[in-house]
């Protein structure tokens, strides 16, 4: 038995209830909606582009009749988060064998079992198959090329799977149970305000009393009832404070919280409001470095041992587009001319970096410490005057050092 009777109340109503947490919800939803919005490509491992593919083309953009891309990619990765898998069912025909006509992702009202084979001679589990049912009672089996089984890793368990939602269930069943407390003791007018003895006096008087004080004194917004007591003992009165058990419910839910975030891998400076703009530029990157990615190379993974059997193309998500994991432009020119200035890039290497054409003569087809060079030659065998022989004719000077324009208007 837990604090107050926790565990019981974790057994009736069934665990986490992550509609009814605030940082739940949002943690889930920014890794949801974000990993939602990257595009899934099949790349051609030698060339590095992508080609057409059925299966990407209807995640992207039309996977069904009913339901847009982003609302199919959105509950798949919901799903994802709070179950720790997503079954997509792939139309391919009455043969279970053709071309994939369409996308189907299989919510709650549907019951998937994988089919595991573990029958075979060298002692190997494989995958043979689906059997899906409804609460309709539509029933039926499925190939396992009809079906996106898409999952986080069960380190115990490869037919498995491990949600995020399952780290986090004790932060927010303890979250809960502290937010149940503090609304019933809210409901029934909060901590005692004080305790009233009004001595020996007779019943009648002590209800008198009592029901002037609370018409008088006690109302929602007065935030605290009185005990009113009567009896062998002298008349006085007693402010109640917190007791240290309801203090401590307090400080529960900030822990509980970050436990929560700490299970989704979503930085505390991205959620919570009063970080700078640094702090939350920082926290976006490091949310999508260090969670979103990893996860999308996991379902792309997926993806790709199904529906792709040449291991010349792989289906991969494109981050290029993902502002967090873009370098900002200064830091970008920065790196850039400290590249240039240690001689391991040339100058339209640089500007190649930044979009910008080589400069003309093959003028930038050199590192810096050649210009470098050239002017301290110059300086060396410049004589009467800075420019000119001894003659004071001017000296046929090689090119003078050119600015090096990486950004903006250099």
């Amino acid at each position: 038995m837990g604090i107050d009777g926790l565990y019981q109340w974790y057994s009736q109503y069934g665990g986490a209830n992550w509609r009814n947490s605030a940082v739940a919800y949002r943690c889930i939803m920014a890794n949801a909606t974000n990993a939602a919005s990257v595009p899934l490509e099949m790349i051609d491992e030698q060339s590095g582009e992508a080609i057409g593919d059925r299966v990407c083309d209807l995640w992207n953009h039309a996977p069904n009749d009913y339901m847009s891309a982003r609302m199919l990619r959105e509950i798949s990765w919901l799903r994802l988060e709070t179950k720790g898998q997503a079954y997509v069912m792939m139309d391919r025909g009455e043969t279970g064998s053709g071309e994939v006509a369409g996308l189907h992702v299989l919510d709650s009202s549907w019951g998937v079992e994988p089919i595991i084979d573990n029958t075979r001679e060298d002692g190997l589990s494989v995958l043979i198959g689906y059997r899906i049912n409804s609460t309709t009672g539509r029933s039926g089996a499925l190939l396992p090329d009809e079906m996106l089984w898409l999952r986080y890793p069960d380190p115990d368990d490869i037919w498995s799977c491990l949600s995020p939602l399952r780290a986090a269930t004790f932060a927010l069943e303890l979250d809960d149970y502290a937010r149940r407390y503090q609304t019933s003791s809210l409901a029934r007018g909060g901590a005692p305000g004080g305790v009233v003895y009004l001595g020996d006096v007779d019943e009648e008087t002590h209800k008198g009393i009592r029901a002037q004080l609370a018409a008088r004194h006690e109302r929602p917004e007065d935030a605290g009832r009185h005990l009113v007591l009567s009896g062998p003992i002298p008349a006085r009165y007693e402010r109640i404070t917190l007791t240290a058990a309801e203090v401590s419910y307090l400080d529960t839910r900030i822990r509980s919280a970050e436990e929560i975030m700490l299970a989704f891998g979503v930085p505390r400076d991205y959620l919570m409001g009063g970080t700078t703009y640094e702090n939350r530029d920082a926290a976006r990157t490091t949310l999508w470095s260090d969670t979103i990615v990893p996860k999308l190379q996991i379902v792309s993974s997926e993806i790709d041992l199904t529906t792709q059997p040449d291991p010349r193309y792989t289906a991969r998500f494109n981050t290029e587009d993902v502002e967090a994991l873009q370098e900002s432009n200064d830091a970008r020119v920065a790196r850039l001319r400290e590249l240039v200035e240690t001689d391991v890039l040339t100058l339209d290497e640089a500007r190649e970096e930044v979009g910008q054409e080589p400069l003309p003569n093959g003028a930038g087809a050199v590192t810096l410490s050649v210009y470098r060079e050239r002017a301290k030659l110059q300086g060396q065998i410049g004589g009467i005057g800075q420019n000119s022989n001894g003659n004071g004719r001017a000296l046929p000077l090689p090119p003078a050092p050119l600015p090096l324009p990486l950004g903006g208007d250099q």
